[in-house]
């Protein structure tokens, strides 16, 4: 499905990568996505996953013009109605309700919220227990936040691949 976007996004160049990454996983049935912007990627995963289930994570905090929710809303509502679950909350309170919920395994975690090491660690330590063993972690902007997103991904120890283009793509497979 062939979902216009009227602007362009990292993802952009992203793309082609996240699928070679992901290819060594399948059958993928659940992702979760904490951060989505606009929703480029969460529409990515939600096409090129079909019949998964695609949750999305974000507070809103930032405030963008057009309006992120307003759009991902539009997107979610006119491409993947039933695919893709919105949930306007905090990371950490997401994962609280991940854990006490019904939900599968996860098999790809996509970490693009905030991009401070601590953020970033913060994020892992809340949803990595909820990966699937031999799924995996993306970690958007490894390299134009090499510092923090970048430094954070290189700590990992085991299996990884990495697109060290900007923005940067680092994937983690969890052993």
């Amino acid at each position: 499905m062939k979902i216009d976007f009227p602007y362009s996004t990292a993802w952009d160049t992203a793309l082609p990568h996240a699928v070679k990454f992901m290819r060594p996983i399948y059958p993928i049935k659940t992702i979760v996505e904490i951060g989505c912007d606009y929703g480029f990627s969460t529409m990515f995963f939600a096409n090129h996953c079909r019949g998964s289930k695609v949750i999305t994570v974000d507070n809103f905090c930032y405030k963008q013009e057009p309006d992120t929710k307003t759009v991902i809303t539009g997107l979610i509502a006119k491409y993947h109605p039933r695919d893709i679950d919105l949930w306007e909350m905090e990371s950490g309170d997401a994962a609280e309700r991940y854990a006490h919920g019904c939900f599968d395994e996860i098999d790809v975690l996509h970490l693009d919220a905030g991009h401070a090491y601590e953020e970033v660690k913060r994020d892992y330590e809340l949803w990595s227990p909820h990966v699937r063993k031999g799924g995996l972690i993306l970690f958007h902007d490894v390299v134009i936040f090499s510092d923090d997103v970048g430094r954070f991904f290189h700590s990992l120890e085991g299996r990884k691949k990495l697109w060290d283009e900007s923005p940067g793509l680092g994937a983690y497979y969890k052993e």
